[in-house]
């Protein structure tokens, strides 16, 4: 009488798990037919170009120009002093000397993408798009485009200037430079200036780690265990799913999208946490650098000054050497007027407050910097209005967009180029 209900056993595990299967696929389809209805259709590569983006920007390795992040190593990943950036990773300085090694081939065109993390992600997708649109003008077809690796996060000015003028000492030999920057300029200096810290000084945030050592007050390393706890979360759920091709449905890629920015709030919470601890510290003048006078008003202008200067002595040591420069004012998610903004990036477009303040009172400084720059001589880009005309989500945080807006910046640096090309040729 026992061994009829172990026969229909297996029978009712593969009606359940075709049961299960049909409801995923019926719950698959529906998903594509609602972004249809909206407007969208799926696109997994974008959506695997920003979980990719999400990673990367919780962790020190950058993207490389392949389709996927190469491995990194515990190594790699240490911060460490630098005496002309600041701080700095073991990671970009080997990739400098690579750098250094490749740019000296004979054949091909390198160009050095330097500025902060935007400017870091865009080597990926943005390269990608910028080289295919470059083939189309002679000058860039013969030998291949190679992109240099630059940028780091948090980085400003004068540290980008600095960055240029530490590669051209080791060796790096660019055709063109392109500098992309502007939030990190008017956001960070705002944020150290309320941290009674020198505007013009490295990101207060981990500077003042080395500079101050922290560390010895109890309680500061519970708190930086629990927020690179929370950054591994979403490092590891989004190593998850591009190992795991998630992107390719709809309905994973969107669940898992949706998680991440969870995981992701939760870590930049826990990270804001911990940079006011490090705010009041008792730290002394040398570390926090000399006495600023004025308010956050002359703070900001101050920084701003130091941008458009930051990019004459670039510009200069570039003609100096034969070497073409851009400098690109990327658009930021605070910056009003630059993009009509989802629900999805009001949500999770949150900031410190001296990095929405500073972009939106900042952002009206730089551009008008930027056409002084422009008088000047300086091939200078306003690329903070691209965004200005689309509707679907590009960011996915508070400053950093996926694939599709890089595709976007891509688009209008290479038109820049190309249009500098055909004008040198006249």
């Amino acid at each position: 009488m026992t061994s009829a209900p172990k026969r229909r056993l297996p029978f009712k595990l593969v009606l359940a798990a075709c049961s299960v299967s049909i409801l995923l696929a019926l719950l698959e389809v529906g998903v594509r037919i609602w972004f249809a209805v909206d407007g969208r259709a799926w696109d997994g590569e974008a959506v695997r170009g920003d979980i990719t983006a999400r990673v990367t920007s919780l962790t020190s390795r950058l993207p490389t120009t392949q389709e996927s992040p190469a491995p990194e190593t515990q190594a790699g990943e240490t911060e460490v002093l630098h005496p002309y950036f600041g701080f700095d990773t073991l990671a970009m300085q080997t990739q400098m000397s690579r750098d250094a090694t490749a740019s000296q081939a004979e054949k091909g065109v390198d160009v050095l993408v330097v500025g902060g993390s935007v400017s870091a992600l865009f080597c990926g997708t943005g390269t990608r798009r910028m080289n295919e649109l470059l083939r189309a003008s002679p000058e860039f077809r013969q030998g291949p485009i190679r992109i240099l690796l630059g940028g780091r996060g948090a980085y400003k000015q004068p540290q980008s200037a600095n960055v240029l003028a530490y590669e051209l000492s080791i060796g790096v030999e660019p055709e063109i430079v392109i500098l992309i920057d502007g939030f990190n300029d008017v956001a960070i200096a705002a944020q150290n200036f309320a941290e009674r810290t020198h505007p013009l000084y490295p990101w207060s945030s981990n500077w003042l780690l080395f500079a101050a050592n922290p560390l010895s007050r109890p309680g500061v390393l519970d708190r930086m265990v629990d927020v690179r706890a929370k950054q591994r979360r979403v490092v590891e759920l989004g190593k998850f799913a591009l190992d795991w091709r998630l992107d390719g449905s709809a309905l994973a890629g969107t669940l898992v999208l949706r998680r991440l920015a969870r995981l992701q709030t939760e870590a930049g919470s826990a990270y804001d946490e911990l940079t006011q601890t490090f705010a009041n510290e008792h730290v002394g003048r040398v570390e926090r650098g000399p006495p600023f006078r004025g308010g956050v008003e002359e703070a900001r202008r101050r920084s701003v000054e130091a941008w458009m200067e930051g990019s004459i002595s670039m510009w200069s040591a570039c003609r100096a050497r034969g070497i073409r420069f851009l400098h690109v004012l990327q658009p930021t998610l605070h910056d009003e007027g630059s993009k009509p903004l989802t629900d999805d990036e009001r949500k999770n477009g949150t900031a410190h407050v001296s990095w929405m303040e500073g972009a939106k009172k900042g952002y009206p400084l730089l551009r008008a910097g930027g056409a002084e720059l422009a008088r000047r001589g300086v091939p200078f880009l306003d690329a903070s209005r691209i965004f200005a005309d689309v509707e679907q989500t590009l960011y996915y945080d508070n400053c950093h967009f996926g694939d599709e807006g890089n595709r976007l910046l891509a688009e209008a640096i290479a038109k820049r180029l190309l249009e500098d090309t055909a004008a040198r040729g006249k």
